[in-house]
């Protein structure tokens, strides 16, 4: 099973544990395995025959349903991280579209265009407000980790994670930037005579002004969780 020895446990610090909240379309979970595709090997299985799910059958649910379609023993480290997470997270699917998309890519910057496109996809659900502070801390750890692993040696990745940092930072500020330009333009907007130019200029400005705002923070939290792993790399 190649690297999903070391790809698993970090997904797990993610997915582990049971979960039955009614908000998740997953229904009864536990270490990121629903009730339905634990019958797939466990016919009739109840819930409390999930919750008892033994580290064997939890390892071939996930080298089956997630890590051969990704075809993760092929991949580099990191990359596999990257992918394998978001298969579990959003379906193979998905991943292996993203894995298509940056084949040609060394594997730093495989890595994160992978969560880049992740993160833009989960950002267009409709369950994003409720579960998208999660969904971008977890995206922006699992691109640490991976940067860490896809450049080897501790100095390299050491090196490499501080580049990113720093390449979000300056992101986040150019965002913020731009949130405020959008703000003073709604404020400028106010000298018109005309009441419908002011509310369409406002609402305008509010709703790129919001994403602008929303696209700092979504680097911000990459900051944060790249600076960590490069302490510790």
């Amino acid at each position: 099973m190649g690297n999903l020895a070391l790809c698993l446990p970090v997904t797990l610090k993610f997915e582990g544990g049971w979960s039955d909240n009614p908000r998740d379309p997953g229904g009864a979970t536990m270490d990121g395995i629903t009730l339905a595709t634990f019958r797939r090997y466990r016919p009739g299985a109840k819930k409390e025959d999930l919750r008892a799910i033994s580290p064997e059958v939890r390892q071939v649910i996930y080298n089956d349903g997630y890590w051969r379609p990704i075809a993760g023993d092929t991949l580099a480290a990191g990359v596999d991280l990257a992918a394998f997470d978001y298969a579990v997270n959003s379906g193979a699917g998905a991943a292996k579209k993203a894995l298509a998309a940056t084949a040609p890519q060394a594997s730093v910057d495989r890595v994160k265009a992978i969560c880049s496109r992740r993160l833009s996809l989960l950002h267009g659900l409709s369950d994003w407000s409720y579960w998208g502070k999660g969904w971008g801390s977890r995206v922006a750890k699992v691109e640490a980790i991976g940067i860490r692993w896809a450049a080897g040696a501790p100095e390299a990745a050491k090196a490499e994670l501080q580049k990113a940092a720093a390449e979000a930072q300056a992101k986040a500020n150019r965002h913020v930037g731009f949130a405020t330009v959008a703000a003073a333009s709604s404020s400028a907007s106010t000298h018109s005579h005309s009441l419908g130019v002011i509310l369409a200029a406002a609402l305008a400005a509010c709703v790129i002004g919001g994403v602008f705002v929303f696209l700092a923070w979504r680097h911000q939290q990459r900051v944060a969780a790249l600076s960590e792993a490069a302490k510790g790399a």
